[in-house]
């Protein structure tokens, strides 16, 4: 007798079962990619905004109420002392490399002058000139004086489009994570479980 060369209804599910078990490898490793990306854009642009905060300053003496009009007059200011760290640096391609290209880019054709360059790539809602960074209010009107006396202040924090509480966008884990920058310009989380 002659056996026909033809598949098996077990090996059809053993193979649909290993396609199965590595497209969810699959999707499991991009949704973290995903998370890590959007997390370090959110990062760089908080980054910016606190160079341009820093900036104002600066030249003003105190701690600005609002960011939208400090962002308007700095953000060209603050990617250039970006870009000009990152050509200082030693390592000029691990330390602001990323940060700085990202920064040109976002003031490229794709975002003009609109001020979604201010929003986290998580903000689902932001309305039209919303933003999704706040100065906090205990820092509002505060001197350079106050800055270098409280470091570890919280100057800049993540908050939903129109101005209110702090949130968590972002996800470490099972974790929901909340961006900040502090007085001394160090980059802080939140951890909500």
């Amino acid at each position: 007798m002659k056996r026909k060369s033809a598949f098996v209804l077990t090996e059809i599910i053993i193979a649909c079962v290993i396609i199965a078990i590595i497209a969810s490898i699959a999707l499991a490793t991009y949704q973290k990619a995903r998370e890590r990306t959007d997390q370090l854009l959110c990062e760089t642009r908080e980054k910016l905004i606190y160079t341009a905060v820093k900036m104002s300053i600066y030249d003003t003496g105190v701690v600005p109420a609002s960011l939208t009009k400090v962002w308007d007059e700095y953000k060209n200011k603050a990617v250039a002392q970006l870009r000009e760290e990152n050509n200082n640096s030693r390592f000029p391609f691990v330390k602001n490399w990323a940060l700085v290209k990202v920064a040109e880019a976002s003031f490229g054709d794709y975002y003009g002058n609109d001020p979604a360059v201010i929003t986290c790539p998580r903000d689902k809602t932001p309305p039209p000139g919303g933003v999704s960074y706040s100065i906090h209010s205990a820092a509002k009107g505060k001197t350079r004086g106050w800055m270098k006396a409280n470091p570890n202040a919280t100057l800049l924090y993540e908050t939903d489009s129109i101005g209110g509480g702090e949130v968590y966008r972002h996800r470490e884990g099972r974790r929901k994570v909340s961006n900040y920058i502090t007085a001394g310009g160090k980059h802080r989380k939140k951890h909500k479980d």
